[in-house]
């Protein structure tokens, strides 16, 4: 891929239950990009969170594009699937890796969450929680 520069669309698949397939969670999202010498930034929107904007900031290098994705606040969905939003309190990161895939012509990766530290026991060790999924983005324009 010679030219980040322009408008992507694609889809996240997220897993919201177990191991079954009709828990699965597809979301359709826009990238609006530019890269200037490997370094990666730009705007999204989230169709399906309520056109959620967001910001994107990274580097693409040997053919490799990884980003963070953030929200302008803290945004999620609960458990009966509603979408919540908290002006007061600040976004995760939701950081992305791909590669370019030139059958497709798109880029195919995955996403990943940071949910939670929580402490084991007494000692001081501690066990992260993460979410994770699948994504794919398509250029549609310059």
């Amino acid at each position: 891929m010679d030219n980040l520069n322009g408008k992507w669309i694609g889809q996240y698949v997220q897993q919201t239950g177990m191991d079954n397939q009709e828990d699965l969670n597809i979301d359709s999202f826009e990238f609006e990009l530019i890269e200037t010498e490997g370094e990666v930034k730009g705007k999204s929107i989230d169709l399906d969170l309520e056109n959620e904007p967001g910001t994107i900031n990274g580097f693409y290098e040997n053919g490799i594009l990884s980003f963070i994705k953030k929200y302008h606040r803290l945004v999620f969905q609960d458990e009966d699937g509603n979408i919540v939003a908290d002006d007061n309190s600040e976004s995760v990161e939701i950081n992305y890796i791909a590669t370019y895939d030139e059958e497709e012509k798109a880029f195919v990766g995955t996403w990943e969450i940071h949910l939670d530290e929580q402490q084991k026991g007494y000692q001081e060790e501690y066990v992260d929680q993460y979410d994770s999924g699948d994504f794919y983005m398509r250029k549609i324009a310059d």
